[in-house]
């Protein structure tokens, strides 16, 4: 399950779904941050990087992008990158 292979591979929404545990709710709430991780099993890996992580995102287990909670940043036409590190 939290690798997302087999019959998840070709559905994103239902392996994010199992890994947050949400799979369970309605279709309209298993996408709600709010609903996330709330009871086992659930991927407690992946929270706890999301828990962590700046802003709450990260990428804990594929298909982690549905509801927008990866870190993944993508322009089509970019023209230039600025990094600042630091602490």
């Amino acid at each position: 399950m939290f690798g997302c292979s087999g019959p998840l591979a070709s559905n994103a929404s239902q392996c994010a779904s199992l890994n947050r545990h949400t799979a369970d709710l309605p279709a309209a709430q298993q996408q709600t941050v709010s609903n996330f991780y709330r009871a086992a099993p659930a991927n407690y890996y992946a929270k706890f990087w999301h828990d962590n992580a700046l802003g709450n995102l990260a990428y804990g287990f594929p298909y982690d992008d549905v509801a927008g909670q990866s870190t993944f940043i993508s322009h089509s036409d970019p023209q230039y990158l600025l990094v600042a590190v630091g602490w």
